[in-house]
């Protein structure tokens, strides 16, 4: 399960409801995007538990780069930069 940067109160309850999918037993060894989300999500997935499996975070399964758009929503790109296109300026 992937959190965008709008993840609410909401999308957490969701989450909360369906967090018994991933039976931290079963993983032997997680890689993580270093981009916020995927830090986000990753510590979300296993808040709770004594520790949390072994990780780490690698460019090697990295997101789109957002530099310093990282953790913005396209309406916030878009008054900072005009011309801002996903594809274009990722």
């Amino acid at each position: 399960m992937s959190l965008s940067s709008s993840f609410d109160h909401k999308g957490y309850c969701h989450y909360q409801n369906h967090s018994e999918l991933i039976d931290p037993v079963n993983i032997c060894h997680v890689l993580v995007s270093p981009r916020i989300r995927a830090r986000r999500t990753f510590e979300l997935m296993f808040e709770g538990l004594p520790e949390q499996p072994s990780h780490e975070f690698t460019e090697d399964v990295r997101e789109w780069d957002y530099g310093d758009y990282e953790g913005l929503k396209p309406a916030e790109i878009l008054a900072i930069d005009p011309e801002w296109k996903i594809w274009y300026k990722g």
